[in-house]
């Protein structure tokens, strides 16, 4: 499978669930279940992380295909934005 499949698939199926959990959060906001904004919020937060989910799968593929120079620089990005968003997150 090619790179550009994998990220594609994997950017697709954020977009998907991220619609999905939008419907689902729409649909329990109007019928009065209290967590609908909490299901919308996470639609969004899906939406934001699906990059990384393509660096993700990325890196992957990469390794997959033994192309260990460009699977180390995905795996640097990967701890790097880990790092950052968890300073962000202790802030």
């Amino acid at each position: 499978m090619n790179i550009l499949e994998n990220i594609a698939r994997t950017l697709k199926l954020s977009v998907v669930l991220s619609v999905m959990l939008v419907f689902i959060g729409l649909a329990a906001g109007y019928t009065g279940y209290p967590l609908g904004d909490d299901v919308i919020w996470l639609a969004v937060l899906v939406i934001i992380l699906s990059p990384f989910a393509g660096v993700i799968a990325a890196t992957v593929s990469l390794a997959l295909e033994k192309d260990r120079r460009w699977a180390v620089v995905g795996l640097t990005l990967i701890i790097v934005s880990i790092i950052g968003m968890t300073i962000a997150w202790i802030r």
